[in-house]
């Protein structure tokens, strides 16, 4: 691994931790405006006069909150670890290679050919 690649990844780890911790708080805060905006705050699953309908409700759109902002911080922290160093940090697998984002280190995968088609015959 070159030294360029190792620093990617540090400066990557580094600013993902940031990121997603901030993205967290924001979120949280996005959730909680949203729910709010809904009216219907009884949605903690400890309490006892809350439904099941609004408990999984509110644990879903959470969920997807949460993974979405995790995912764009995630993203993003790579995108611009990327432009800094001129490395991607990660695996590159698949997609369109940008001259960017290739070094030696992570060549990405080479296609396979596809299968020829089988015959068919007739009866």
């Amino acid at each position: 691994m070159s030294p360029m690649n190792k620093l990617a990844r540090v400066l990557y780890r580094l600013t993902a931790l940031i990121c997603t911790a901030i993205g967290a708080r924001v979120g949280r805060k996005s959730f909680d405006a949203i729910w709010r905006h809904g009216g219907n705050r009884n949605a903690d699953p400890r309490n006892r006069a809350a439904t099941w309908g609004p408990v999984l409700i509110a644990a879903a759109l959470q969920g997807a909150i949460q993974a979405t902002v995790q995912a764009a911080a995630r993203r993003g922290s790579a995108s611009g670890v990327a432009m800094v160093t001129g490395t991607w940090p990660g695996p590159i697998n698949s997609g369109p290679i940008n001259s960017m984002h290739h070094d030696s280190d992570n060549k990405p995968a080479v296609p396979t050919p596809s299968r020829p088609a089988r015959r068919v015959l007739a009866s």
